[in-house]
């Protein structure tokens, strides 16, 4: 692969993964709520799905997946009831009566304190996410020649890099409102937050239901 060819897939996977989304409602809303160890654990979650998002264009399942009557609706209506379970979750924190504030939750490290429930969240958001899929599909074939005899190494090429610029991303993300935070953060503010963070996740989940399957070229 050409590093012109490389270049211009970072550009197009960077765009798409700084666009507006429920990665980053997740990431932003587990940062108000349990702070930045909390969060972190959120977009290992999302870089570990990405990998898995690779393994199946390898194994050709993602191509199965689009050709297979009713699966990528099955897929589209998974996960758009999982973002509608995190908007309802965060919306019933925004509505539930005021009382005496509660010290802070923060993560400490630890499956005790958290570990697998942060990482689960980011994990299912991102294998959940249709678009992820899509994006696989529709974008895949444009870089990579799937009948050379590279193709393999050149598709691990790509997943990392996406992958990558995910953590990347997320993690500057984090760690920008993580310093803003202390700035603006108030009692209100939280519960405010978390309404905006509980209506982004329903408005994506009902955005999920509206994506089409890719063209998947003949082979």
């Amino acid at each position: 692969m050409s590093l012109q060819l490389w270049l211009s897939f970072v550009a197009v996977a960077a765009f798409l993964v700084m666009s507006p989304g429920p990665n980053g409602v997740l990431v932003l809303k587990t940062l108000g709520a349990h702070g930045y160890s909390a969060s972190l654990m959120n977009i290992l979650g999302l870089f570990c799905a990405t990998f898995c998002h690779g393994a199946l264009v390898l194994l050709g399942l993602s191509a199965l997946l689009f050709h297979l009557p009713g699966a990528f609706l099955a897929l589209k209506i998974l996960g758009a009831l999982y973002l509608f379970y995190l908007g309802v979750k965060l919306l019933k924190q925004y509505f539930r009566p005021a009382q005496a504030a509660p010290p802070r939750k923060r993560f400490s490290g630890g499956f005790q304190a958290g570990f697998g429930a942060f990482w689960l969240e980011g994990f299912l958001t991102q294998i959940l996410n249709p678009n992820v899929s899509a994006f696989y599909l529709a974008v895949f074939p444009s870089f990579i020649p799937f009948g050379s005899p590279d193709a393999v190494v050149q598709t691990l090429l790509l997943n990392t890099t996406h992958a990558v610029i995910i953590a990347l991303w997320f993690i500057l993300l984090a760690g920008f409102s993580a310093k803003l935070a202390p700035k603006i953060r108030g009692r209100q503010l939280g519960r405010t937050l978390n309404g905006l963070a509980g209506l982004g996740m329903i408005y994506f989940a009902m955005m999920v239901l509206w994506i089409e399957p890719p063209h998947i070229p003949a082979v």
